[in-house]
């Protein structure tokens, strides 16, 4: 029986451990969070073993308080390598909790540094790390494809892809990237938006988080993509709370609903 998933809200007064038992009471199978600097994720991952619901991935940082990018990585700074030693300490967490899978941007924003060696050289030795660490690695899709394809080239087999559509619906919409790496993918970010609102602007604002059917994707063409590229994982979804006047018990409740949808077409 296929999973599904869907991350913690953050910026909200809500708790994360209220949250937790929300979506396990709601019927979901796992949940992720954002771990971008000290979140408690051991203690998450404890209160979702004890009530029963999987603590699937988290999202490594991609930008952090003092302004570091992913985008650093690529540059040959000090900012480069302190960002590559945050990672590292994330990845050290992750491991800590158990925690198998850690998502992880490769650049930031619709601009970047160019796509050579030196980032290269890091992401490599994140991804080694990583795997003697037992946390796989899953690279997501963004505005800059040219980055992310040199990096898959050289993660090996442990580490994988993240295949996010609302990314890919409103950064890429000419690329299909389950056709590129469906091989590759080891969890999803799911979620809906408008798609490119000006054409030859493409903007994180169009990048809106909405809730599965709110937008413009094809959710029977994402399902059908799904079944054909042998994807069994679980179908997890990144939302956003612009959902104001929805309690969140019945935002999480609608977005179960609507993931079963997808679910089903899958199928």
């Amino acid at each position: 029986m296929r999973k599904v998933g869907v991350s913690l809200i953050g910026g909200i007064d809500i708790p994360k451990e209220e949250q937790i038992r929300i979506i396990h009471d709601c019927g979901y199978d796992c949940f992720f969070s954002g771990y971008y600097d000290d979140e408690p994720i051991y203690e998450w991952k404890e209160l979702g073993q004890k009530i029963g619901i999987e603590f699937e991935t988290v999202h490594l940082p991609f930008k952090t308080a003092d302004g570091l990018t992913a985008n650093d990585l690529w540059e040959d700074t000090l900012s480069g390598e302190t960002y590559f030693e945050i990672i590292k300490k994330q990845i050290d967490g992750c491991s800590k909790a158990e925690i198998p899978i850690g998502v992880m941007h490769v650049s930031c924003d619709s601009k970047g540094p160019e796509p050579g060696k030196i980032g290269i050289d890091r992401f490599k030795k994140l991804c080694d790390y990583s795997e003697k660490k037992k946390v796989k690695l899953a690279f997501e899709n963004l505005e800059l494809p040219e980055h992310l394809y040199k990096v898959m080239d050289i993660i090996g087999d442990f580490h994988g892809f993240c295949w996010d559509c609302g990314h890919n619906l409103c950064y890429t919409p000419e690329i299909d990237m389950s056709e590129k790496f469906g091989d590759k993918i080891i969890c999803t970010h799911i979620h809906d938006n408008l798609g490119v609102r000006q054409p030859g602007n493409i903007s994180w604002m169009d990048d809106l988080h909405l809730l599965p059917f709110d937008g413009s994707l094809d959710w029977e063409w994402y399902g059908r993509r799904i079944k054909e590229i042998g994807y069994k994982g679980p179908l997890t979804m990144e939302l956003q709370y612009k959902y104001k006047n929805m309690p969140l018990e019945s935002f999480f409740k609608t977005a179960f609903e609507r993931i079963q949808k997808i679910k089903a077409f899958t199928e």
